[in-house]
């Protein structure tokens, strides 16, 4: 999942918060914590959902395809490679 974190997980963060999609009503304080309401969590889904199935031009893959395609890939790479570590080329981003 690591190599996903920049394409996935932070670019996603930053377009939720920056562009204001998340917003304080979307949380509520709960257990000593801060968690996601149900409109939070629909939200946060649906732009997850976005961002996955969106397609990109990858150099790694040498075609268009999808974020959710990726992963599928690298899970099924990672599986490969546990029988012969030196196939494993990890995702990167372009």
């Amino acid at each position: 999942m690591e190599p996903f974190r920049p394409a996935l997980i932070e670019a996603l963060t930053l377009r939720l918060f920056s562009h204001r999609i998340l917003q304080q009503p979307h949380f509520e304080a709960h257990d000593r914590g801060v968690w996601l309401t149900c409109d939070g969590r629909r939200t946060l889904i649906q732009h997850y959902e976005q961002r996955v199935q969106r397609e990109f031009l990858s150099e790694h893959a040498g075609c268009r395809t999808t974020l959710r395609q990726q992963l599928q890939n690298a899970a099924v790479q990672f599986k490969l490679a546990l029988a012969q570590p030196h196939t494993y080329a990890a995702f990167r981003i372009n």
